[in-house]
């Protein structure tokens, strides 16, 4: 718990608490002070909670309060919002609310509810977030009703459905009624697979003119085709400095090369994801032609597309640009890649990188050529690295021995995955216990179906980083994965031997 007396402000985090009740959030509403500013509170872990923990908010709501931002997970019903929604003051500048599913629980929250919020939302509202999870279901008319009622100066607006019974008739009413004024629009549309390119054609040309962030995710929907993105495309505001497009559909290298053509020079954040996708190496190389110079983050996660080969691969790797601080690149069960895909992208990966993520699971012509590269030419400021390299019979102890030796000295954090590499053995878990940088945080480890990797070197290589824990780390037997993190307390997150 926060208090900062000065700012009027209280932030609240019960994430690591599950046994809070409708009783106790009831006693810390009461005693609020009344002044107060900003109300942040994380409830994600009350699972207790229902529709009373609420209503009790909603009744000893601050009068003056500017910022109120919750997280939570319980048994919510319409009631509850529609309290809530009621009791929002006219000074509100920030409001978030942001319902967790878990099992056992439900958030029901209906129609009823988004009209309650819609009829209630304060015009003086800057920054609007509300995500609800699979449990709730909304109509077009719902979604239609709190659209119109967006104040005209918003400036961020985030809207996440878990699941939705969305038509192109509620994207095309919030196309319409988008405030010029935005900076920033993220709309998550995980599931749904009723939209059309007749959506996006609406919404494309509507998006504000002084947009600096924009976040789309149709990461289900098979409608979207080429004439989705090139609306997109066509239509990108010209400040854009983040932009993260998920999409699945029924693309050709068109929706790729359309996009990368009309990327923004003063970008700095891009994150592309297209499954279910047949591209060929020209939407892979016209992308990497095209990519800003100003990038500092850098996602691209394409993972199934069985004609990427060496060729795209290699003008990718020497287009990173040079100021990259995040690389994220998945190109899992794309098996026409060789060793030498991953040898260019070492040989080529930017000296101020911070944080790697590399997949490129299930492609066996990656050998310890490909890993050794990697390991000789790790960027020395890196503090995540993230290798995934599983369901591969060409990686040896070898490599993996070179790759702990070069480890860099300021490594947080590291996850590494070798799930089914049978050529694995004790011998590289050995040295990798003997080389974890000092400065490791979090470490995260997958052996399971490597045989050759026996639980007697896994339990040296725990108590090798024992001084890096806060709680103590206990090994249980039978099990090849290992997990810890400074932070946390679950310290072994295991997998049974098959």
């Amino acid at each position: 718990m926060i208090w900062n007396s000065l700012q009027g402000s209280l932030q609240m985090d019960f994430q690591a608490n599950k046994n809070f009740t409708d009783a106790s959030f009831a006693a810390l509403w009461q005693n609020l002070p009344p002044r107060l500013l900003a109300l942040c509170t994380d409830m994600r872990s009350s699972q207790c909670c229902t529709d009373a923990a609420l209503t009790a908010l909603a009744e000893h709501m601050p009068s003056d309060l500017m910022l109120l931002h919750l997280v939570l997970c319980g048994n919510f019903t319409d009631e509850s919002l529609c309290r809530i929604a009621c009791s929002l003051p006219c000074t509100l500048t920030s409001l978030s609310l942001d319902f967790k599913h878990d099992s056992g629980q439900k958030v029901s929250f209906t129609d009823e509810a988004m009209h309650a919020l819609a009829q209630k939302l304060p015009e003086s509202l800057r920054s609007l977030h509300l995500s609800f999870p699979c449990t709730c279901r909304f109509m077009d008319e719902s979604l239609t009703a709190l659209i119109g009622a967006l104040p005209d100066k918003l400036l961020y607006l985030s809207l996440e459905f878990a699941d939705d019974d969305f038509s192109d008739t509620a994207l095309k009413a919030l196309a319409d009624k988008l405030p010029s004024t935005l900076v920033t629009l993220r709309l998550a549309f995980p599931s749904n697979r009723s939209f059309t390119d007749e959506s996006m054609r609406a919404l494309a040309p509507n998006l504000p003119h002084g947009l600096t962030c924009l976040y789309l995710d149709f990461a289900a929907n098979p409608n979207f085709s080429n004439d989705a993105t090139a609306a997109l495309a066509t239509h990108l505001p010209c400040n854009l400095t983040t932009l993260h497009v998920d999409l699945y559909g029924k693309p050709t290298d068109l929706m790729v090369t359309a996009l990368a053509e009309r990327l923004t020079r003063c970008l700095a954040s891009l994150h592309l994801v297209f499954w279910g996708s047949n591209f060929t190496n020209t939407a892979m190389k016209t992308l990497a032609q095209n990519l800003p110079y100003n990038l500092s983050c850098l996602h691209l996660d394409f993972r199934g597309q069985p004609q990427f080969t060496d060729e795209s691969m290699t003008v990718l790797a020497w287009r990173l640009p040079s100021n990259l601080a995040s690389l994220h690149l998945n190109f899992s069960f794309s098996d026409q890649m060789s060793y030498k895909t991953m040898t260019a992208l070492a040989q080529n990966l930017p000296s101020k990188l911070q944080r790697l993520h590399l997949d490129f699971q299930r492609n066996a012509n990656f050998n310890d050529d490909s890993v050794m590269a990697l390991a000789q030419n790790l960027p020395p400021k890196l503090a995540t690295l993230h290798l995934v390299v599983w369901g591969n019979c060409n990686v040896t102890d070898k490599s993996i021995m070179l790759l702990a030796a070069k480890l860099p000295s300021g490594l947080t954090t590291l996850y590494m995955d070798f799930h089914d590499s049978p050529n694995i053995t004790s011998e590289s878990m050995t040295v990798l216990a003997e080389s974890l940088p000092r400065s490791l945080a979090a470490l995260q480890l997958n052996f399971s179906g490597s045989d050759h990797i026996s639980e007697e070197s896994i339990a040296a290589l725990a108590l090798t980083s024992q001084p890096n824990l806060e709680a103590p780390l206990h090994w249980t037997e039978g099990f090849q994965s290992l997990k810890f993190s400074q932070n946390e307390k679950l310290i072994l997150s295991t997998e049974p031997k098959a």
